[in-house]
């Protein structure tokens, strides 16, 4: 959280990311609210099993995260939305972001 919100100026507006264990997306949603109220926190899950959403425990293909039940670690109050995505997209856009991006 700290890092972040150095690395990016003080200046954070959203939290984006899937989760595993869910300690990283409520963790750094906790930290970051403290230094913005108005920080928009939006989980992403396959779009092949959506548990925050509802949906019953299945079969995906994106290891680590989104476990087939909603971690207790996972500080549910704090996430403002849910967006689904599917797996093909998610290696997709991870092969884009190293290739183009060099980010790994």
């Amino acid at each position: 959280g700290p890092e972040i919100f150095e690395q990016c100026g003080g200046k954070v507006d959203a939290v984006v990311a899937a989760y595993g264990t869910g300690g990283t997306i409520s963790g750094l949603t906790k930290y970051l609210r403290e230094m913005n109220p108005d920080l928009l926190c939006v989980a992403v899950e396959p779009m092949e099993q959506s548990t925050l959403n509802g949906d019953v425990a299945g079969c995906h293909g994106i290891q680590g995260t989104a476990p087939p039940f909603v971690p207790e670690n996972v500080d549910v109050s704090a996430i403002d939305e849910v967006l689904r995505c599917r797996t093909d997209d998610a290696y997709e856009t991870a092969r884009d972001l190293a290739r183009l991006d060099n980010i790994a």
